[in-house]
Order: structure tokens, then sequence, then C-alpha cells
């Protein structure tokens, strides 16, 4: 069960982090392409996972 919820804790951040990276990325003016390319190294998504991400937090 501690293992169970060390992994939610650690999405939840992860989570966190990339909804930051997102809206931070937006606010510097990066363009939504170039950000969702470097998002994909820095993070390790595919661009199905990007482009979806992307979609949620790109506000």
């Amino acid at each position: 069960m501690c293992l169970a919820i060390q992994k939610i804790k650690e999405e939840s951040k992860l989570q966190g982090k990339i909804e930051g990276a997102i809206t931070f990325a937006k606010e510097l003016g990066i363009l939504r392409e170039e950000m969702k390319k470097n998002f994909m190294i820095q993070f390790g998504k595919s661009e199905a996972e990007t482009e979806k991400l992307s979609h949620n937090y790109w506000r």
C-alpha cells in the first residue's frame, strides 16, 4: 500500500511540474510548437501525450 501511495505522490508531483512548465513557456512567449518539441525531450513524452497535455494546460 505504501508503494502505491508513493507512486501516486510522484505522479502528482510530475503532473504539477508538467503543468508549470507549459504555463511558464506560454508566459515567456515561447511558441507552442517549440515548447512541444522541447517538452518531448525534457519529459520523455510521446508526441500524442505532449499534444494532449499542451491542449489541457496551454491556456
